[in-house]
């Protein structure tokens, strides 16, 4: 058999050409659909503030209003946070659905 030496060996093979880095698309965010209650006043509000929004050239959908609110109030500190959750009036509960999944405890 016969030594092959460094430069009898097979030709290296050139690197291709390289691709144009893509950037990862961002993973869609999970929707969810609630329904939930609150009073006509509140409700009213959110008429209200649709009105403001396209008053300031800045349609918005009643879930985009919703969705604000949440962050305005993650915003908040523990204590304005409480005093906004008192102010509320309360509601009564939600019945529960009885289909095996949402069955209240006992």
């Amino acid at each position: 058999m016969q030594k092959t030496s460094a430069s009898q060996a097979a030709p290296a093979i050139s690197e291709p050409a390289q691709q144009p880095t893509v950037p990862a698309k961002k993973a869609k965010a999970r929707v969810v659909r609630v329904s939930l209650k609150m009073p006509k006043a509140d409700y009213e509000l959110i008429a209200a503030f649709k009105k403001r929004a396209a008053e300031l050239a800045r349609p918005a959908r009643k879930s985009e209003l919703l969705r604000a609110g949440l962050h305005s109030l993650q915003k908040l500190s523990d204590a304005n946070f409480r005093k906004v959750l008192d102010s509320l009036a309360p509601l009564k509960p939600a019945r529960q659905k009885r289909n095996g999944h949402d069955t209240p405890t006992q």
